[in-house]
């Protein structure tokens, strides 16, 4: 009990450096104060448009006169605050509501950073390390602290949040999972219900992550890239490498069934805005993660013959 004490002394002290410290800053009387960078505005903006209209903007005629802009801001921050307005204002909430909501948006998620920090560390150096972790995320300063902090309605406390639980679900997924087969799940795959939750919430993460920003798509190369290396070490040793496989594919299908509802096909391939590119790139993370496992197979198969 004495760990998880620690941990919400740490979740604690996070809120109060975030959201306690500049408080007067950002509610002044009955308005609220966004950050001075004109990105927090700009989300705002378009998270009262999703409130009115129940749907995000995706072109912006106001911008780049007299052609307007396609947007690459991520739907995330949106519909969080959306969805986060309706619930607290019992379906009618009003345009303050909404700021106040989107101004608590980056330091909640601040706070939520302690814990999958906190998996991370307890994961490869036990509960000590985690809490450790977690006491320093909590109190680190410069860019982390800043683009978390009350009234800082960007995109980037999102980033942080998502990809830290892919992270720390992905490792767990591994952990759990390590010797797994594609046989042993067909067998049984109740007794492997544990390793699927967390390959599915790692998917969960980095689909949201990818919503909060379009060039998400960039994680999935450092995972591709570490499930590589791992796949050769282990085939090497004479290790299973499908538990790889399995998990790596389940991670970048989930995250692909979030971003579809936000693709737009008549951006193409663009990368930059939500087309086709982000959910071809994670169907090809799949494709790749299964020939990995697919290749290590046939290597063996051929060494035993």
């Amino acid at each position: 009990i004495y760990w998880y004490l620690g941990l919400l002394v740490a979740a604690l002290f996070s809120f109060y450096l975030r959201a306690i410290i500049p408080w007067n800053k950002v509610f002044v009387g009955k308005n609220v104060i966004f950050s001075s960078e004109s990105d927090a505005w700009y989300h705002m903006m378009l998270a009262k448009g999703t409130v009115i209209n129940l749907q995000r903007l995706w072109f912006d005629p106001m911008t780049y006169f007299p052609h307007g802009t396609s947007l690459h801001f991520g739907p995330f921050n949106s519909w969080a605050i959306t969805i986060s307005s309706y619930i607290l204002g019992l379906g009618h909430p009003s345009m303050h509501l909404v700021e106040v909501i989107g101004a608590f948006l980056p330091a909640v998620l601040g706070v939520l950073l302690v814990l999958p920090v906190y998996i991370i560390g307890k994961e490869i150096g036990g509960k000590s390390c985690g809490l450790i972790s977690a006491l320093i995320i909590a109190v680190s300063s410069g860019q982390l602290l800043s683009r978390t902090t009350l009234g800082f309605s960007d995109h980037h406390a999102a980033e942080i949040l998502f990809s830290t639980l892919t992270m720390a679900f992905l490792l767990l997924a591994l952990k759990t999972g390590r010797g797994m087969t594609l046989a042993d799940l067909q067998k049984n795959w109740a007794d492997y219900k544990e390793v699927l939750l967390y390959s599915a919430l790692s998917g969960i993460s980095l689909g949201l992550y990818i919503d909060a920003w379009s060039s998400g798509f960039l994680f999935e190369g450092i995972i591709l890239l570490f499930i590589l290396l791992q796949s050769i070490v282990d085939h090497v040793k004479g290790r299973n490498v499908e538990y790889l496989g399995i998990s790596g594919a389940i991670t970048f299908f989930v995250a692909l069934l979030l971003i579809l509802p936000f693709v737009k096909p008549y951006y193409g391939f663009n990368h930059y805005l939500y087309g086709l590119f982000q959910p071809t790139i994670l169907l090809l993370g799949v494709v790749a993660v299964v020939i990995f496992s697919v290749l290590s197979r046939t290597l063996k198969e051929k060494n035993v013959n």
